[in-house]
């Protein structure tokens, strides 16, 4: 824009730059040619996969379960912009991949193993995880697993949570960066 409306500012070879439109931010090179030369992939909804439930116990399974399902409720979801599942981990470690969070649909769902849960959701290719979980391997050892996967999730990474939920190791801590407790 120093250079004035139209004209280019030199580039590194084979380095393309992203463009400016009205309203929208930066685009890519890719994305600012006319909508039909846009790839179908680039179209696609963004998929968010709320993770739900907890091994812990029942009440933190049906206090994550409730969490998400008021989340799902929300009237001003754009449900053409973005597809919502949902990752549910049953208090015996099983998981399941129901259509919605109503106790028909967590229910019906069939269960499977971690391993196969990976799998799953490999396949579905979540572009933001939710996670809905407040027992201490909800705020850890599941967030460490999508970490894993290269899902991103929304909030904290587990090694800045894990502090907060043991008081004496926070104390600990605090103590020994100087700050009275």
């Amino acid at each position: 824009l120093a250079q004035g409306l139209g004209q280019a500012t030199p580039q590194r070879p084979g380095r393309q730059r992203a463009h400016r439109t009205r309203g929208r931010g930066l685009v890519s090179p890719a994305m600012a040619v006319a909508p039909a030369a846009v790839p179908a992939a680039a179209l696609r909804a963004r998929r968010v996969l709320h993770l739900v439930g907890s091994r812990q116990d029942e009440f933190y399974h049906d206090l994550s379960v409730l969490y998400a399902s008021a989340c799902d409720a929300c009237p001003l979801l754009d449900r053409e912009r973005y597809e919502f599942h949902f990752a549910h981990v049953h208090t015996d470690g099983t998981w399941s991949f129901p259509d919605g969070l109503e106790e028909k649909a967590l229910a019906a769902a069939p269960r499977m193993s971690l391993a196969a849960a990976v799998g799953h959701i490999e396949r579905l290719g979540p572009d933001v995880m939710v996670p809905h979980m407040f027992c201490v391997e909800g705020m850890t050892r599941y967030r460490s697993l999508f970490d894993l996967l290269d899902v991103p999730f929304l909030g904290n990474h587990e090694y800045t949570v894990w502090p907060a939920t043991d008081k004496a190791t926070t104390k600990q801590l605090l103590d020994a960066c100087g700050v009275r407790v």
